[in-house]
């Protein structure tokens, strides 16, 4: 009976010692964090700067794609204006004839307008027709241009640009107030006979001014008329090249 006694007393004093010792572990713990509260914020702390260290290399990610992508945009927009810039310098060439004072063919940059033709072919003649003309229209490349004259029917301006020739011709007939009709016409029976045309009819012909037509006409009073339309090469200022752009439209019979 002692013996069972002893065994029970024995046990308590254990089950004693280990209460003890877990309320001691959990006193000391929570003085711990009474007494050093600094280590909770410690820990905070580093945990918010590993967190914006994470953000941070984030925005920074986000803000290369941007920057990127900015300068995608830039490089295409350079690219576009070298473009334009190219186009812009880019060279046409035009027929102009009729009612000016040096007809011709002209070279001028892309996106040139009539007006800027005119001036550089001497301005328009005294009997040019202002109203059926549109000075500020843009000019076509490999295209001829014919400008009418005062008091000219509508069916006496295919005589004004006598065939096709390279490109399609214009005659500057007013459209609605602003656009230009575009007239084709046929060489076959529209020929200057340079026999017995007048200064005006020989001022048709591509490249002949007032100047040169008075030219032909002196020639052939003093020295007859042309056996052959290469004899126009005769007279003064009228060259292998010049001959080449109106043999189309002359003739001598």
């Amino acid at each position: 009976m002692e013996r069972y006694k002893k065994m029970i007393k024995d046990k308590i004093v254990e089950i004693g010692v280990k209460k003890v010792v877990l309320t001691g572990l959990i006193l000391t713990i929570v003085l711990i964090k009474i007494i050093f509260p600094q280590l909770n914020s410690v820990f905070g702390n580093r945990y918010l700067i590993e967190g914006h260290g994470v953000n941070s290399s984030n925005e920074s990610h986000d803000e290369a794609l941007r920057f990127e992508g900015q300068s995608d945009s830039s490089q295409n927009d350079i690219v576009k204006k070298e473009n334009s810039s190219k186009t812009l310098d880019k060279d046409i060439t035009v027929y102009i004839t009729g009612a000016i004072s040096n007809p011709g063919v002209i070279s001028l940059k892309m996106g040139s307008r009539l007006d800027d033709a005119v001036k550089k072919l001497g301005g328009l003649s005294k009997d040019a027709d202002y109203n059926k003309i549109n000075l500020a229209m843009i000019l076509e490349d490999g295209q001829h241009y014919v400008i009418p004259i005062v008091g000219e029917q509508e069916s006496n301006q295919q005589s004004v640009v006598p065939g096709n020739v390279g490109g399609e011709n214009h005659n500057f007939e007013r459209d609605s107030g602003s656009s230009l009709q575009k007239n084709n016409d046929n060489t076959s029976s529209l020929k200057v006979n340079i026999n017995t045309a007048a200064p005006e009819e020989l001022e048709k012909i591509p490249g002949v001014g007032p100047a040169t037509s008075q030219k032909i006409i002196d020639y052939r009073e003093k020295l007859g008329k042309f056996e052959k339309i290469e004899d126009i090469k005769k007279v003064s200022g009228i060259g292998d090249k010049k001959f080449e752009n109106m043999k189309e439209y002359i003739g001598v019979n």
